[in-house]
């Protein structure tokens, strides 16, 4: 077994990592695809994910910065689920009874 250490400052640890992220429009499940390929991080998600149109995301952002532009208005979000990885979930829909 192979054990690699990462030499962080502690400015690192608090605060994630932006890059440059070029995504064109395209469907939600290439873009999400495209973003995991382009960040080197791991997107999952139970399930398959609609083919919704996604806008084009360009700039320096986080990866967390990125999904949220890419699943706002798609009733989705991400969730860090480890260092490297998200997954995806439906936005929970409110059980509670209306006045």
């Amino acid at each position: 077994m192979t054990a690699i250490a990462w030499n962080c400052s502690p400015a690192d640890a608090r605060e994630p990592a932006r890059q440059t992220i070029d995504i064109p429009a395209a469907t939600l499940p290439r873009a999400i695809d495209q973003l995991s390929r382009e960040a080197g991080v791991s997107i999952g998600i139970e399930g398959r994910l609609p083919n919704l149109r996604t806008p084009a995301i360009h700039g320096q952002l986080t990866v967390d910065q990125a999904l949220a532009r890419l699943l706002a208005g798609t009733g989705y979000v991400a969730r860090r689920v480890g260092g490297n990885a998200w997954r995806i979930e439906r936005v929970p829909v409110s059980t509670a009874p209306h006045p």
